[in-house]
């Protein structure tokens, strides 16, 4: 039926620009759905951190049926959407990256690891 949801979220882990804002819930959202839909569980784990690196480091995570990060293919679009695809791209741009681990039948965890303040442009820009 439903998906029971853990979040902790530490305050100062907050991104400061609503772009990223945005972004971080929207993946969220979407690595959520994926868990409902195919990790076969009925529980999953948020957590928001800075990083040592003063990143936000967002963690979607679950004990369901897992997934082979070597066969999954986050470089192509294979489904409209705000896939795997579409999150890393929009992360790379802001600077960012995704990571994925998991085993079959050990479940996945995807960080999301993005920059706390959006990178100033040059004079000029």
């Amino acid at each position: 039926c439903g998906l029971a949801v853990d979040v902790a979220a530490d305050p100062k882990a907050a991104p400061d620009g609503e772009d990223l804002c945005i972004l971080l819930f929207e993946a969220a959202r979407e690595l959520l759905f994926n868990v409902s839909k195919h990790a076969n569980t009925g529980s999953a784990r948020v957590r928001m951190t800075t990083s040592p690196c003063e990143e936000v480091r967002l963690v979607v995570s679950d004990e369901g049926s897992g997934l082979n990060p070597a066969e999954l293919n986050v470089e192509r679009a294979t489904t409209a959407g705000f896939g795997l695809f579409s999150i890393r791209e929009r992360l790379e741009l802001l600077g960012g990256r995704l990571e994925v681990n998991g085993a079959p039948g050990q479940g996945t965890r995807i960080t999301i690891l993005a920059p706390r303040r959006r990178p100033a442009l040059p004079a000029g820009s």
